[in-house]
Order: C-alpha cells, then structure tokens, then sequence
C-alpha cells in the first residue's frame, strides 16, 4: 500500500530529525530513586537544573520521580537527597572516583 509506505516514510524521518536535532538523549546515567527511601521532601527537585525530577505520586505513595528524557546523570540530586533514596545512574564508586581524579589533575 502506497499510503502505509509513504506515512512510515515520513514518520521516520521526523523521528530521524528529532533524534538528530539533540533534543533527544536518553542515556543508561539515569538517576533511580529507591521508593523505600524516598521521603518525598523535594529536595530533589529543588536543585534539578534540568527539571528531570519531581514529587509525585506512584501507586498511592509520594515518591520523587525521574523523567528519563531530560535527566542528564549529572549527580546533584543524588548528592543533596537527605534520605541517599537516589543513585545518580549505573556508575560505580570506582568510576566516580576516577572521574573525581581526572578532573582534579
């Protein structure tokens, strides 16, 4: 069908120029809030300069929220979280660690 190829066409590319543009980027350096710990204060959202967190609530419990597209791993939260409810992404204690070392030098 001319019609379906033509749309899957056209849908691909804007999907290819969204992607392309940088608007997009979604990364594995997440940051995750263990729910268990989370007290909800805010402080999180608070300090988010890429406005990736927020309060919320998540099967009838207020938890702070990550939004995957705009979180950038970067770590404030995580660093002012009173409760440690957030981990800044997948990197390991050796990994900050290192980077920490190469800024320095």
């Amino acid at each position: 069908n001319e019609d379906a190829e033509l749309t899957g066409a056209a849908v691909a590319a804007k999907v290819g120029a969204t992607l392309g543009s940088g608007r997009i980027v979604a990364s594995h350096h997440v940051a995750h809030v263990d729910p268990a710990r989370c007290r909800a204060c805010g402080t999180c959202e608070q300090v988010c300069e890429h406005l990736a967190i927020r309060v919320g609530e998540v099967d009838g419990r207020r938890i702070a929220v990550v939004e995957p597209l705009l979180c950038q791993g970067c770590g404030v939260c995580a660093a002012h979280c009173p409760s440690s409810a957030i981990a800044a992404g997948y990197s390991t204690d050796q990994q900050i660690e290192a980077m920490l070392e190469a800024m320095l030098k």
